[in-house]
């Protein structure tokens, strides 16, 4: 996972998983995915969970993103590449954000990305959700997108 605005030295791998001790609490992976939720890139939400404070912090900065902010994600194939759309914040009870289509019971008809993470820093009772929407998918023959070039990514 790479996100620009997070800085060049910003790139985590993805665990298919949210257990805090094995996954978001290694501050060298930090970033889980919720199994329950969509594939990547698949219709429906692909739903992401780090820490904002603690044990690597990867999504610390999550407050930072601002709207058209590309987020990608890299896997053997290529790289699929989200759009920042908008943020909101709930109590961490608010499981909905984890729905098809966020906060709603419906049929879903785009791909979104949801990254969820503790708000205010450190505290367990809110969550920071940030929703993005699938932009692109770049096949790996193309070469890697400009702004993933220079990150350690693999071109």
């Amino acid at each position: 996972m790479i996100v620009p605005r997070f800085g060049s030295h910003f790139e985590r791998t993805i665990e298919e998983s949210v257990d805090v001790k094995t996954v978001l609490n290694d501050s060298t992976t930090g970033v889980g995915h919720y199994s329950s939720t969509s594939a990547l890139g698949a219709l429906g939400n692909f739903a992401l969970a780090a820490h904002r404070g603690t044990f690597g912090a990867s999504f610390g900065q999550i407050d930072q993103l601002r709207v058209g902010d590309r987020i990608y994600i890299e896997t053997n194939d290529g790289w699929y590449v989200y759009r920042f759309r908008n943020m909101e914040f709930v109590y961490s009870s608010e499981l909905t954000v984890l729905n098809d289509v966020p906060r709603l019971s419906i049929v879903p008809e785009e791909r979104i990305l949801t990254m969820t993470t503790c708000h205010l820093k450190g505290t367990i009772s809110e969550r920071f959700v940030a929703y993005s929407i699938f932009e692109s998918f770049v096949p790996r023959g193309k070469g890697a997108p400009s702004e993933v070039v220079g990150t350690g990514q693999n071109p």
